[in-house]
């Protein structure tokens, strides 16, 4: 495959990938549709002196009563900083941030709900290689387990009764190959050089929207609540770039010098080390993925009838596939879980806890097998809500 071939990459519903910054409200100001990010310094700098020094603000401060709903007061003004915002977003609400999380669902007071950050370069928004490079590894173990799944059945509650604390990262080599856990340990170097064999890049888009995201639940009957907001990179997105990952084969040489090649590590190579054969993964991973994502009844998603039928086309149509990235999507479509929970359903149930669930067990919300996954999220807007992270690459130069 040319290494040189340009790839288009279509965002089909929103991206969000956070970078662990948690934004103020207030720092976003929002007029005709757009949601300007400024910095707080940049805010405060603008207000009139007699705005940060009124002494009723100051005096319901330091009694500490909603002293957040107070701080966000101060910024109740027309001013509008000198400096430029950092970066722009859409914003599709038909009133202020401020005034929409006035009105945010739950029990949490007006102006609590943060957001959250989407990662960037040079204030433009990116997937990052390392979030693209994590989504075809699992998409690598969910075919090599699909693949050995007579292997993995028989050795699979064997498997789970070893499980002490944390499932051990190389479970699946456990599974496919019968190895207890030190055996499969001493695999541990050759696998992270083999992952190393795989180069991916950033992807870099341009446009933002501000969405809410919600959390549903999967019975009707229960109301969804707030989980405040966050940057996303916008749906319909399209950037065009050079092939987004491929295999060092100077990497792979080294690789195979260095180890003595023995059966187990010869297939992880063969299965591993070849970008057709991951593109293959992908397919596979997320067709059986979106064909088996339990979602909530009555709920129209948008854009997910045509991920659905993209993701029914890659399998046809060689010069394209469909990847979920970032956050807010499924327990299922991280983990490579789906597989026994299809296959051995009893067991998947039976040592949840111990090797399959995705939080501890302790608590009155800890997931349950029975009715897992019971929640969901989605970004929403006043008409739209969003099966967040589709992605969808093709080889440009073949259209």
């Amino acid at each position: 495959m040319n290494e040189n071939r340009k790839t288009k990459v279509t965002i089909l519903t929103p991206v969000h990938v956070g970078n662990g910054v948690n934004v103020e409200p207030v720092c976003y100001l929002c007029k005709n549709g757009v949601a300007s990010r400024y910095a707080i310094e940049d805010l405060l700098s603008s207000l009139p002196a007699e705005k940060l020094l009124d002494p009723a603000n100051l005096n319901r401060l330091a009694r500490g009563s909603d002293s957040k709903r107070d701080f966000y007061s101060i910024f109740n003004t027309r001013s509008v900083p000198e400096a430029k915002p950092l970066y722009c977003l859409d914003w599709y609400e038909p009133e202020t941030l401020q005034a929409y999380l006035s009105k945010s669902k739950g029990n949490r007071k007006a102006g609590s709900l943060e957001v959250a950050e989407q990662v960037k370069a040079l204030n433009l928004p990116i997937i990052p290689g390392s979030t693209l490079k994590g989504a075809i590894e699992c998409a690598f173990k969910y075919t090599l387990l699909k693949k050995n799944y007579g292997k993995v059945s028989k050795n699979l509650l064997t498997f789970c009764q070893s499980v002490k604390k944390t499932t051990p990262s190389l479970f699946y080599l456990q599974l496919i190959y019968g190895l207890d856990q030190k055996q499969a340990s001493k695999y541990d170097d050759f696998v992270r050089d083999l992952y190393g064999c795989l180069l991916v890049q950033d992807l870099s888009f341009r446009s933002m929207e501000l969405l809410a995201v919600d959390r549903y639940y999967y019975d009707p009957a229960k109301t969804e609540y707030s989980c405040g907001l966050s940057e996303h990179i916008s749906s319909g997105e399209v950037a065009l770039t050079e092939y987004p990952f491929r295999i060092d084969e100077f990497r792979k040489e080294l690789l195979i010098k260095k180890y003595p090649m023995d059966a187990i590590q010869r297939e992880l190579i063969e299965s591993f080390c070849s970008k057709e054969k991951l593109i293959e993964a992908i397919r596979t991973y997320s067709t059986d993925m979106i064909e088996n994502d339990d979602l909530p009844p009555d709920l129209d998603l948008s854009g997910l009838g045509k991920v659905r039928m993209l993701a029914e086309q890659q399998n046809t149509k060689k010069n394209s596939f469909v990847m979920r990235l970032g956050q807010n999507t499924t327990y299922f479509f991280k983990t490579v879980s789906r597989l026994f929970y299809l296959n051995d359903r009893e067991i998947f149930e039976e040592y949840f806890g111990q090797v399959f669930s995705p939080a501890s067990m302790k608590g009155k919300n800890a997931p349950d097998p029975a009715d897992f996954p019971r929640t969901f999220s989605f970004a929403v807007t006043p008409t739209d809500i969003w099966a967040t992270g589709f992605v969808l690459f093709e080889y440009a130069d073949t259209n």
